[in-house]
């Protein structure tokens, strides 16, 4: 088995899913289905993700005829070492993302060349894992996707630091608690939750975002950065 470089290229077709994924406003990865845009916005938010590649190599490998045949996964992705407790779970992994309707019809003719990039990833060290929507549609997708929405929001100053400043007291609050304390009519508060959402989004605010979000949600504060410091 052989590998060469590969570079996705994408073209424009109508009502086309693919197009191009902001990596961190640091590059741009493309992608070919909403399938793998939705991985992308999951591991994108991941803190212990380092990088992301699209179609990172071709993979030649000799078939079950003895006949050259070649295979692109989709992403390689690379973990933050110390990220998890498990060394495996740390290992850079291979990423080939197929909707389960497809991997069931026509799995046959995917099986050689994923048993042939498994035996590759095992000489080198690395993980191939194979995501389907049971996979990437899991609360934490759509935790990501729903604080997102709230990202590049612009909010008083004043009550961000109010906020972080609360929380931070508490030492751990709840989604709920905080509209509660800071009180005002439904609208009000409706922008507060909006708020917390927009801190989520920015990291300045954690919570477990494994399991569904809502007011019952415990957040606190990142104590990475200095909480009182205005982030722009």
């Amino acid at each position: 088995m052989k590998i060469s470089a590969k570079n996705r290229e994408i073209g424009y077709t109508y009502l086309s899913q693919s197009g191009y994924f902001s990596f961190r406003g640091e590059k741009e990865i493309a992608f070919e289905s909403r399938l793998e845009k939705d991985f992308l916005t999951s591991f994108a938010f991941n803190g212990n993700v380092v990088d992301i590649e699209g179609q990172p190599f071709t993979l030649t490998y000799a078939n079950s005829k003895g006949r050259e045949s070649v295979y692109t996964p989709d992403f390689m992705v690379t973990f933050r070492p110390g990220a998890y407790s498990l060394p495996h779970l740390e290992k850079t992994m291979i990423v080939e993302v197929k909707p389960r309707e497809v991997l069931r019809r026509d799995f046959c003719k995917f099986r050689e060349r994923f048993k042939a990039m498994i035996s590759y990833c095992r000489e080198n060290d690395m993980l191939f894992r194979i995501y389907d929507e049971s996979r990437i549609h899991t609360p934490y997708f759509h935790n990501v996707t729903l604080i997102t929405r709230y990202k590049r929001y612009r909010y008083d100053p004043i009550e961000r630091e109010n906020i972080l400043n609360f929380v931070h007291a508490m030492g751990q609050a709840t989604v709920g608690l905080i509209p509660e304390f800071f009180g005002g009519t439904d609208m009000d508060r409706a922008e507060i939750i909006g708020h917390v959402y927009h801190l989520m989004a920015r990291k300045e605010l954690l919570a477990d975002l494994s399991v569904p979000l809502g007011l019952h949600t415990e957040i606190w504060v990142n104590d990475i950065f200095d909480y009182t410091e205005d982030m722009g």
